[in-house]
């Protein structure tokens, strides 16, 4: 399997992009974040980069996706934000960050957790000959 499809990598993304939306968003209330639009435009880009991440899962991992309950929704806030980018309601998209986006960094950084504890297959162990 190519480098970046590997599960590790998908969930490594989205948990490196799930911590930049908090810092993004820390201690802004609504206002200060409706008039930043370089914070609105940073947020909602690390919001398709999970988005993208979590299709990327579900491809080359579908079990261990399927362990995440809020998939389906969140590729789909991506698609939103992706296509109908001139509709975009960034009241909704703090929103996400702050009420949603926390459950899936919390699942995420479990399965990273159980990956890294997870021995690899022994024929990973194997030098090629």
């Amino acid at each position: 399997m190519p480098l970046r499809r590997d599960p590790l990598f998908a969930l490594q993304d989205i948990a490196e992009s799930a911590e930049a939306i908090a810092d993004y968003t820390a201690g802004l209330d609504e206002e200060a974040f409706l008039a930043d639009p370089m914070r609105r435009d940073a947020v909602e880009r690390r919001f398709m980069t999970i988005g993208e991440a979590l299709t990327r899962l579900e491809r080359a991992a579908p079990k261990l996706a399927a362990r995440i309950p809020m998939l389906r929704k969140a590729v789909g806030f991506r698609n939103i934000l992706a296509h109908d980018y001139d509709d975009v309601d960034f009241e909704i998209v703090r929103s996400a960050a702050l009420h949603h986006l926390p459950e899936l960094r919390r699942t995420v950084e479990a399965l990273l957790a159980e990956l890294d504890s997870t021995p690899p297959p022994p024929s990973a162990d194997r030098e090629e000959k």
